[in-house]
């Protein structure tokens, strides 16, 4: 009788122990999907951003509302700032010099 008590007790463990595990194995799978997700949403923007810009760069003497105007898209709400010596439009810095002329474009997620 004993012996059955510890074998069905060992077995209920390693089924609850089991399932424990799947369920955490599930959910982790679910967040990192998200992430992905998410990261990839924002490379996308990000990679707009850089295309429009790009046309305004190869003009000659591109001013910087220029360069700034072309990096704003529709689906920024957040106006442009002033962080670490560049000025941020959604995920891309730009780091002009005191001419104006763009010399670095940075990435948010550095």
């Amino acid at each position: 009788m004993k012996a059955s008590r510890i074998v069905i007790t060992s077995l209920l463990f390693a089924l609850l122990s089991s399932n424990a595990f799947w369920v955490y194995t599930i959910v982790d799978s679910g967040v990192t999907a998200t992430y992905q997700e998410v990261t990839l949403r924002e490379n996308r923007e990000a990679l707009d951003q850089i295309l429009a810009v790009v046309p305004v760069l190869t003009k000659k003497d591109s001013s910087k509302a220029e360069i700034l105007n072309a990096a704003k898209h529709p689906y920024l709400t957040n106006e442009p700032f002033k962080k670490d010596g560049a000025i941020w439009v959604g995920r891309l810095g730009f780091v002009f010099t005191e001419q104006n002329h763009l010399i670095e474009v940075r990435k948010a997620w550095q």
